[in-house]
This record gives C-alpha cells, sequence and structure tokens, in this order.
C-alpha cells in the first residue's frame, strides 16, 4: 500500500511555495527588474486565447519599449487572468469563429 502524504502538509507546501514566488516578485520590482500589469482579459478560459493575448499585450509594451519583465495582474492575490464568458469579436477571434463554425455543422469549439 503507498502512503500518502497528509493533506495538510500539501496545502501548506503549496502556501509557502506561494510565499516564496510573491516575495520574488516583490523583490524585482522594487529592484525595476520587472513591472506589474493589468490582468490578461478574455472571453472565455481557453488556452489559445490566453496565450494570443499574453503574447499581444507582451508585445505592445515591448514595442513601447519595456524590457523588464512583465507579470500580469496588479498584486499577490489578483488574477493573471480574467475570463468575462462574453467572447468579443476583435479579443477572441478565435472562439468567435470556431463557434460560428459550430452553428453552420463542425460542432468544433477551441481549446
Amino acid at each position: 500500500m503507498e502512503d500518502k502524504m497528509p493533506e495538510s502538509v500539501i496545502t501548506a507546501a503549496i502556501a509557502k511555495l506561494e510565499a516564496e514566488k510573491q516575495s520574488r516578485i516583490k523583490e524585482k520590482i522594487a529592484k525595476g527588474e520587472a513591472v506589474r500589469v493589468a490582468p490578461i482579459i478574455v472571453g472565455e478560459l481557453y488556452r489559445g486565447a490566453i496565450e494570443r493575448e499574453r503574447a499581444r499585450r507582451t508585445a505592445e509594451l515591448r514595442a513601447a519599449g519595456e524590457t523588464r519583465e512583465i507579470i500580469f495582474g496588479l498584486g499577490p492575490n489578483d488574477p493573471e487572468v480574467i475570463a468575462t464568458g462574453v467572447p468579443r469579436g476583435v479579443r477572441d477571434e478565435e472562439y468567435v469563429a470556431a463557434f460560428l463554425s459550430g452553428l453552420h455543422g463542425s460542432g468544433t469549439r477551441p481549446r
């Protein structure tokens, strides 16, 4: 029989790792090595939309001259990504296209 680690130990370890991560982020920001920006906003929560929006926002910041590490989310308890549940044609083109093609028989949804 396998020994399982108690849930409380796992929870404590995750909390400790998260605290260390936030401490390192705070240190990078204080040193001017990183910058915090508003969370990524997408209509539907699927990887393609998140990655595309992250790349778009990063490219926009780089084009404006930002060279520091970019950290999405305005604070340690803020989300990096917000999914509104309301796809927008300009922001969520892939999702809208897949949805519309689904209306016409393909039945595919983005992942």
